[in-house]
């Protein structure tokens, strides 16, 4: 496994290469088919890209730490929706997926603590940032979440 720092590297070069007007498309593959649910993964794409905007355009310390409080405030509601239909339709792997949502709370957390106390450019934390939300959009939103709106839509007889 790489470690962070050369994973990091590689992602912003990528990411150069993919061209200033890269946007992240919301799709179809990362709806579950609950509205509010869908509406807040729409929320989140959006907040990506405007992310991605950042890092071409030499980000303020207060633009970065305005998308912070925006993340820091959407995961805790967000998590909070998904885990409430999760016990109410008793969903069978809501323990695993409750966990995968702490350990992302845990690596944003640390990404915050890292801003605050190192000396971190305010363009290194916006890739930093995209890096983390959009790997979460592909294996999470992408695999997890789709896999609990099957389920749910099921149990709900909305499927």
């Amino acid at each position: 496994m790489l470690n962070y720092e050369l994973r990091f590297l590689i992602f912003v070069k990528l990411y150069k290469r993919m061209g200033e007007n890269t946007m992240i498309e919301f799709t179809e593959n990362m709806m579950i088919g609950v509205p509010h649910i869908d509406a807040q993964h729409r929320e989140m794409v959006g907040f990506l890209n405007k992310s991605l905007e950042l890092c071409n355009a030499n980000p303020t310390r207060e633009e970065i730490e305005a998308g912070l409080n925006f993340l820091a405030s959407y995961v805790t509601t967000h998590f909070r929706d998904e885990e409430e239909l999760q016990i109410e339709c008793n969903y069978p792997n809501y323990q695993r997926h409750k966990e995968k949502h702490e350990a992302f709370v845990e690596s944003f957390l640390a990404l915050k603590s890292t801003y605050a106390n190192e000396n971190v450019s305010p363009e290194r934390l916006a890739y930093m940032l995209v890096q983390e939300v959009m790997i979460w959009v592909v294996e999470h939103v992408e695999g997890e979440d789709i896999e609990f709106g099957r389920y749910y839509n099921q149990v709900k007889g909305t499927a």
